[in-house]
């Protein structure tokens, strides 16, 4: 029996596309380190809390040590990871729409970075490859390639995303209650509690719950639109292919398009040798199966 012919092939990139990606994977190695920072600063105050707590030593200095970190989480920080995330997000919604041939929309996303913001960026890319897949398109006829591709990205996206604020919300529950449960067997007041333990952890529970809230927002999102393009695709897939309106199906892959960006800007990419890397294999399989579905709803025809 011959072998089913394969789902993906691969595009042309272009040098232009190909700078931009690099740029990119700059731009979010800058948020990640961001990130990282937040993190590490979090983390360090609210262990001293938590030592301050347990051996009821002085706690002033830790509280004011959280309540600073806490402003300026809420005040620098925050904004300085945002800018970096809407460059990284032009970035890539550059080369996507070259790669899909679809019009920027300005209204949405504003003006492109400029190429040689790009070209600076990009020299800083010291990796010999790009991250997988991203030069694969489904052999699908257009635009049923494109929303294939774009349903993927939104499911795909969405189970990582989940993951991360899953495990986000699992470790902000689990220091909360065992601030209670310490407080309590030291016997110690609700002020001391919130004095000792919470305060100078403020500022990581300020960013767990962000990104809790922020990367469960932008799953649904991608959630509610990948089932609507998916049920667009696969209705329109059913039809005589001459029959299909190709350019309301385009028109879809445009909006399909704004929601992944609009996403791309509103929460950090999780970590992905935790949240994705790991998971590769089972998650390729599974995300493959609705580009497949609407293969499988084509008529026999040729691809564009």
């Amino acid at each position: 029996m011959s072998e089913p012919p394969p789902l993906f092939t691969k595009a042309d990139i272009t040098p232009a596309q190909l700078t931009a990606l690099k740029a990119m994977s700059i731009s979010h190695q800058r948020v990640r380190i961001l990130s990282g920072i937040r993190i590490a600063l979090s983390s360090i105050i609210a262990v001293s809390g938590a030592v301050v707590t347990v051996t009821a030593l002085q706690a002033t200095w830790v509280t004011i040590a959280g309540t600073l970190w806490a402003a300026i989480y809420s005040i620098g920080l925050a904004s300085w990871v945002d800018g970096e995330l809407l460059r990284a997000a032009k970035l890539q919604e550059k080369f996507e729409v070259e790669l899909f041939r679809l019009p920027w929309n300005t209204v949405v996303a504003g003006r492109p970075v400029r190429m040689e913001d790009a070209s600076r960026l990009s020299n800083g890319f010291k990796s010999r490859r790009i991250a997988e897949d991203w030069d694969e398109m489904p052999k699908l006829p257009r635009p049923f390639d494109v929303l294939a591709r774009q349903i993927q990205n939104l499911g795909w996206g969405s189970r990582i995303r989940r993951r991360y604020a899953n495990v986000v919300l699992f470790f902000v529950s689990t220091w909360t209650a065992l601030g209670v449960v310490i407080g309590a067997s030291l016997s110690l007041t609700v002020t001391d509690i919130v004095v000792r333990w919470f305060i100078p952890s403020l500022g990581g529970l300020l960013l767990g719950l962000d990104t809790f809230r922020q990367q469960r927002a932008v799953a649904s999102d991608r959630e509610r639109v990948c089932v609507h393009a998916e049920d667009e695709a696969i209705n329109a897939a059913t039809q005589p292919y001459k029959a299909v309106d190709h350019d309301r199906l385009l028109i879809l892959a445009r909006q399909v398009q704004d929601t992944l960006f609009s996403t791309r800007c509103r929460a950090p990419r999780a970590p992905s040798r935790i949240f994705y890397l790991p998971y590769y294999s089972s998650d390729s399989i599974d995300f493959k199966a609705p580009v497949q579905r609407i293969a499988e709803a084509l008529p026999s025809a040729p691809t564009d």
